[in-house]
């Protein structure tokens, strides 16, 4: 389903509700203030680059979460800025004490250097402004690997075994993202 809301074009699909029917069945109990907060991230997104002097092309909201597509051209610290600022916003609310632990998780999660995470796509901006875009790519993709390999060692190892999720989501997005942003 597709709609505007102030000029701006959102992709609400299906499967989004049977993820948010599971959780809620479950009995995760947060799930709204998940979706809260992770709108309001990216609320910190789309006021950033409209201040920057983009234009918000789309906002896709499915399983894997919400995603923003824009073809704004960006300067590289732009492109930095507009990218972190969900994140503050996270940071902000979090030293606000309003929903520390969400907000703390949301903006971790988020820095993870594993695209297309904030995180990674910082990691993109910067080491394309300075390599080729196959260079990037593969550096993007060791990282994330990486990453992948220090979460298994934290769960398997050290029996962390709540970061299995977050692991889940990871390896997911990362081989799905082109459908977040296509």
């Amino acid at each position: 389903m597709t709609f505007c809301i102030f000029k701006l074009k959102f992709r609400l699909e299906f499967p989004f509700f049977i993820v948010i029917g599971a959780a809620l069945l479950l009995g995760y109990n947060n799930v709204l203030s998940l979706i809260l907060f992770s709108s309001l991230h990216e609320a910190g997104h789309i006021a950033s680059l409209i201040a920057l002097g983009g234009e918000v092309d789309i906002i896709r909201i499915s399983y894997y979460g919400v995603g923003l597509k824009h073809n704004s051209c960006l300067s590289t610290g732009k492109e930095v800025v507009f990218l972190l600022s969900g994140v503050a916003v996270n940071l902000l609310f979090s030293m606000l004490n309003i929903s520390r632990e969400i907000n703390l998780s949301l903006a971790f999660i988020n820095l993870l250097p594993v695209f297309p995470l904030d995180g990674g796509r910082v990691l993109n901006t910067v080491i394309k402004a300075v390599l080729p875009q196959t260079v990037a790519d593969i550096i993007i993709g060791v990282v994330t690997a990486a990453v992948v390999v220090l979460f298994i060692v934290l769960i398997f190892v050290y029996g962390l075994y709540s970061l299995s999720l977050i692991l889940i989501y990871i390896i997911f997005y990362s081989l799905n993202y082109r459908g977040l942003y296509d």
